[in-house]
């Protein structure tokens, strides 16, 4: 019977109607205000707002079941890794990792066998410094600059799509992500480099992304990267404010090595100090070159390093002259020979081990190879140069 069926559930839906002609129906019933302002609406109303805040107030003990979340995007396109030219198929994997509060934390791009057995290369989106479309006709390409491509000059990771489609939805995705690293979003700021590619791609470099992570102890500052080579270029060259912090560790057999402040010159070498420790003779000669003639040597104080053991050497810049500091004492002034602007690298050879070299200037360094371009979207119809740009 009527009376002894039982409910299961209620639901609530919605409906359309034409303003224009409305049903009876829409006009029958206690009016809205009458309605919204009911004694008895007012008292569910409150006690829902208790009881939510007392359910919810019991978890705040707890922590979070999961503080990090990630995301895949997957599919099928052709590859030439660095370093080859023939396209293969692969199976492409962009994930990234980010927090509950929306940061992105780390992401990584795969380029995996078809199968998915085995991984042919893989980069850190941190490591990306461009995305950009290398296309030729009827072959949609995409081309992901690294730091290490950029600073090698070597062919970058290239991508090639089935269409159109597939291309410009992997830029964006690729674009998005490594803005989302790199801390940009909105509009460029004011001071950014633009410039254009062959194909009029659109891209704009913002400084103030090295601004901020170099910020340190009222000057910017940049770690050399001291893994390979034995001379690094100094970006701002090395103006009166400028500072090198140089850590290392001297050979256990060791005669003498040397660090050197290498200036600009179109033919014969100019150095514009010269710090050499030499252990035989229990000193330290400095000195300066000029057009590849050593000037006059400056050799007094006493040498205190000693082999097997690790060093920390400061160049300050100063307006007259260099000061140096070894292992937190200042050692000798060097008095400038040489425009301190001309200097451009750090030159290092001998008997040691460079752990790390930390270099100061007043200004922002932007390391051209380390400059992120971010892609504006759309492109030129026609880019033209001359000879001077």
């Amino acid at each position: 019977s009527q009376a002894a069926s039982v409910w299961l559930c209620v639901e609530a839906g919605a409906v359309t109607v034409d303003p224009q002609v409305l049903p009876n129906w829409f006009h029958e019933g206690v009016p809205s205000g009458q309605f919204e302002s009911a004694p008895w609406r007012s008292k569910i109303l409150a006690d829902l707002k208790i009881r939510h805040s007392l359910e919810t107030s019991s978890f705040e003990r707890y922590e979070l079941a999961v503080e990090m979340a990630s995301w895949v995007k997957s599919g099928e396109c052709r590859c030439c890794l660095p370093g080859t030219a023939v396209y293969d198929d692969c199976m492409l994997e962009l994930e990234w990792v980010g927090s509950q509060t929306g940061c992105l934390d780390s992401g990584t791009l795969s380029v995996l066998t078809i199968d998915k057995a085995h991984t042919r290369t893989q980069l850190s989106l941190g490591e990306v410094v461009c995305v950009s479309s290398c296309s030729d006709p009827g072959s949609p390409r995409l081309a992901v600059h690294t730091l290490r491509s950029a600073a090698t000059r070597t062919a970058p990771l290239r991508l090639q799509f089935c269409g159109d489609v597939d291309l410009d939805d992997w830029l964006a995705n690729l674009t998005s992500v490594c803005c989302q690293m790199m801390g940009l979003e909105g509009a460029p700021k004011k001071g950014s480099v633009w410039v254009t590619s062959r194909l009029g791609e659109v891209f704009s470099f913002d400084p103030s992304t090295f601004q901020t992570a170099q910020q340190r102890d009222g000057l910017y500052c940049h770690p050399l990267d001291v893994r390979h080579g034995s001379s690094w270029l100094l970006d701002n060259g090395f103006p009166p404010g400028s500072r090198l912090v140089i850590n290392g560790s001297i050979n256990d057999i060791a005669e003498r090595f040397n660090l050197d402040l290498v200036c600009e010159s179109v033919s014969e070498r100019t150095v514009a100090l010269h710090f050499n420790p030499r252990f035989p003779d229990r000193l330290v000669v400095r000195n300066s070159m000029t057009a590849g003639q050593w000037d006059v040597e400056e050799r007094e104080g006493a040498l205190t390093l000693s082999p097997s053991c690790d060093f920390c050497i400061e160049f300050i810049c100063q307006n007259d002259g260099y000061k140096v500091v070894v292992n937190g004492m200042v050692f000798t002034y060097f008095e400038h020979r040489h425009k301190p602007q001309s200097v451009t690298h750090l030159e290092v050879n001998g008997d040691c081990q460079i752990h790390e070299a930390l270099y100061y200037t007043t200004k922002v360094i932007i390391p051209m190879t380390e400059m992120f371009w971010r892609p504006m979207g759309g492109h030129l119809q026609r880019v033209e140069t001359s000879e001077s740009g």
